[in-house]
């Protein structure tokens, strides 16, 4: 069992729990003291705002309900194609859906949905969870002065947050109690009490960074399921087997960390191995300290691969047919074509040449000359086109210094690419889910989760000559140290390439058998201010500090997935074969300015790497998106395209009745309640280290409650909406929700500006 994910911090209560204290008088005082009076929509107070903005006063109620205040919730606005822009249309449809409202429930209805589910800061939704948070007491024993003082907080609930603000909270409390004598909602004897009494507010909970198994993985896993699902649907009771061996990811972080610290110069460090026949990720290890960062540098993180992404350059010669592994090319210093005409070296300050050279022997020897020349003579944009189509999806910069491995790519996809080899020229996806089923023990989306095969795009020939190359390298070139030897075992049929970047900022082993395909990156990593720096690493090579950890991860790992394919040999394992990624379009950028190789051969451009995360691949705003995900009250996420969620009816609701003969309007809501620990099981993710490959065969859940929409329904999306500003979630938002929105609404939204990063903390470059 990898992670127990527990439900939102919510925990709705009925009306008359709620009538045991004044919250809801005081929270109709300050919001809306004519709720009882009008039908959704107050005109008056309509009147009252444009006259007050006329003459530049301020009034304490603006010109919204509460029941327009309900239907503003990202939850159920929604559902409805609202959002927050300052738009009149909105307005006007928000208008309409508060009188639908109105017709169809009673004012105690609307007051509990409305206090059920408005957000109170510190991640609690709702009274009963804001009252419990910040008093430690259910809502019905609260004291008119703590329900006044929570009836305030939803104006702004991280400024007015009672354990974050309480100066400013009790200024907010005093303002309700203003308001709740002048609308007598209590007496003046009450009212002094009230004002008078001194508020015990419970400490803030220190939210527990890791809480799972397996942290990078499981987060991963959570990401890919927010892709697909809303948080309420997540959280429903699902149990997620997951692709991951549990025994294998604690060799693989035993043997990285391991590595990180014997090596002397290197403080980070990642690590991800696939089996190359499904692309289930089998161990998963995104950097050195989750409780540190939960950056995860595998699926996130952006370096430069050095001369690990030659593999692409000769791939793409071999299949053209300009080059093959036995052509020989002059192994000489020549100047880039471009400016500024830097010389392509060899290994280090005193590099040697060796003449004429077989392709191979230049894999072998990692020769940065001959690469280069195989890259120009095929083309260094057919050679992006390559890449692209073998699995890399960053940006790669279309000029001859991204030969050797100039531009920045992730772990994920280099070992996604190196695989397509240990597979006989076959890719698959790499993957992380298994199987997902429903609390009724119902699958879910079983075609979804069947693995991903990509037409080949490799001719068999390409690929035989390119793993004699890589047998090559480390039986006899730069990464003999993955292999091993007779004292510390050898790891039968490996291949591998060697990397390392100008300056040795980043060294990489990237390497497969039949059984594994496996990648390891490390760096010194240092923060300097707002800025991660990665320094330089002295004399480190890929081959000196990677390939170790690699051999000794693999030959531990490789009789336990032998095992696992011996056990399941006769498995029926249904695959989808789908089309190989069309090329991208490659951004237009000058060459860099520092060609001068590396001591791996690798040219550095003139800046960093980008580590941050791809836009492209929907996480352009954070390099710890997963920060959030690690307190299981607040795990929410968001997601491009996916199925419409349904939502729970609620037990306070009528049946809907015919409605008379009016204008059309928006149906009814159904409540948004998240699935509590008592009303639904725990979602479980598990591993599969004992498991089949195969889901089951069952049809997908039926919807709980179909809501209707008053016109066919838009393009529609998901989005992490932050809890306090109403934006886009940033990297430093406390809490936030995934909402169902239309496309062009999303588009719309700007991200949040009130939540700033802490001193010293900022992206990664």
């Amino acid at each position: 069992m990898l992670a127990r994910l527990e439900a939102e911090n919510r925990h709705p209560i009925p009306i008359e729990e709620l009538e045991k204290s004044r919250v809801a008088d005081a929270t109709v005082a300050i919001e809306d003291h004519r709720f009882y009076e009008h039908r959704g929509v107050d005109v008056w107070g309509i009147g009252r705002a444009i006259v007050a903005d006329a003459r530049g006063s301020h009034v304490k109620q603006g010109a919204s309900t509460l029941t327009q205040q309900l239907v503003r919730q990202p939850a159920i606005g929604a559902q409805f194609q609202l959002s927050n822009e300052k738009r009149l249309s909105r307005k006007i449809r928000e208008a309409l859906v508060a009188l639908r409202i109105e017709q169809l429930y009673t004012k105690k209805e609307i007051i509990q949905l409305y206090l059920n589910n408005v957000y109170y800061g510190s991640g609690a939704y709702g009274i009963q969870a804001a009252s419990k948070t910040y008093f430690n007491k259910p809502a019905s024993k609260l004291t008119l002065s703590e329900a006044a003082m929570l009836s305030g907080v939803p104006q702004n609930p991280n400024r007015l947050s009672p354990n974050k603000h309480l100066q400013a909270a009790v200024k907010r409390r005093d303002e309700v109690l203003d308001a709740m004598l002048e609308y007598k909602k209590i007496t003046q004897a009450e009212y002094d009490k009230a004002k008078s009494q001194t508020l015990a507010i419970k400490p803030l909970a220190k939210r527990v960074q890791q809480t799972f198994k397996a942290p990078w993985f499981t987060n991963y896993v959570l990401k890919e399921l927010y892709k697909g699902y809303a948080s309420d649907y997540v959280y429903s009771g699902l149990t997620i087997r997951t692709t991951l061996n549990w025994k294998m990811q604690v060799m693989m972080e035993r043997a990285l960390y391991n590595g990180i610290d014997g090596s002397g110069c290197a403080n980070q460090g990642a690590m991800v191995s696939i089996d190359p026949q499904t692309g289930y990720i089998r161990g998963m290890v995104g950097g050195r300290d989750f409780q540190a960062t939960q950056f995860n540098a595998v699926t996130q993180g952006r370096r430069q691969p050095g001369s690990t992404f030659k593999v692409f350059d000769y791939a793409a010669a071999f299949n053209e047919n300009v080059a093959s592994l036995w052509d020989q090319f002059e192994d000489k210093q020549i100047p880039y074509p471009n400016p500024p005409y830097r010389l392509v070296k060899n290994f280090g300050d005193n590099s040697t040449y060796g003449g004429m050279l077989t392709c191979k022997q230049a894999i072998m020897q990692s020769k940065n000359t001959i690469a280069v020349q195989v890259a120009a003579k095929v083309g260094i944009k057919k050679v992006i086109e390559y890449a692209y189509k073998m699995g890399v999806k960053t940006k790669l910069i279309p000029v001859l210094p991204t030969a050797l491995g100039a531009s920045s790519m992730r772990p994920l996809d280099l070992c996604s690419a190196y695989s397509l080899f240990a597979a006989n020229g076959k890719r698959c996806q790499p993957m992380g889910i298994v199987s997902v089923t429903d609390a009724e023990g119902n699958g879910v989306d079983t075609e979804k989760y069947l693995p991903v095969t990509f037409e080949p795009c490799l001719k068999s020939e390409t690929v035989n000559q390119i793993d004699e190359a890589l047998r090559g390298v480390v039986e006899a070139g730069t990464g003999m140290n993955a292999r091993g030897n007779e004292s510390n075992g050898i790891v039968e049929n490996a291949h591998g390439k060697t990397g390392t970047t100008s300056g040795a900022k980043d060294v990489w082993f990237a390497g497969y058998t039949p059984e594994l395909t496996t990648v390891v990156w490390m760096a010194s990593a240092h923060r300097r201010g707002k800025r991660m720096v990665y320094e330089g690493m002295g004399g480190a090579q890929g081959g000196r500090l990677c390939a170790p950890v690699w051999h000794d991860f693999m030959i531990q790992a490789i009789p336990i997935q032998k095992a696992f394919n011996e056990k399941y040999a006769a498995r029926s394992l249904t695959q989808k074969t789908i089309a190989a990624p069309a090329p991208q379009q490659a951004p237009k950028a000058k060459p860099p300015v520092d060609a001068t190789p590396s001591p791996d051969g690798n040219p550095a451009p003139d800046s960093p790497a980008d580590n941050s995360a791809d836009p492209a691949e929907g996480d352009a705003s954070t390099t710890d998106p997963n920060a959030a995900l690690t307190s299981p009250q607040n795990a929410v996420g968001g997601a491009p395209e996916m199925a419409k969620p349904t939502l729970p009816a609620p037990e306070i609701m009528k049946p809907i009745a015919a409605a008379p003969t009016k204008p059309t309007l928006p149906a009814p809501i159904a409540s948004p309640t998240i699935p509590t620990e008592r009303s639904k099981p725990n979602t479980l993710i598990a591993s599969e280290a004992s498991r089949p490959h195969s889901a089951p065969e069952t049809s997908a859940p039926k919807p709980r409650v179909a809501v209707p929409t008053p016109r066919p329904e838009p393009a529609m999306t998901t989005v992490q909406i932050c809890g306090d500003s109403g934006g886009l979630k940033n990297p430093y938002c406390d809490t936030f929700k995934a909402v169902r929105m239309t496309v062009e609404q999303a588009r719309k939204l700007r991200k949040c500006r009130l939540h700033k990063p802490p001193p010293g903390e900022n992206d990664h470059e």
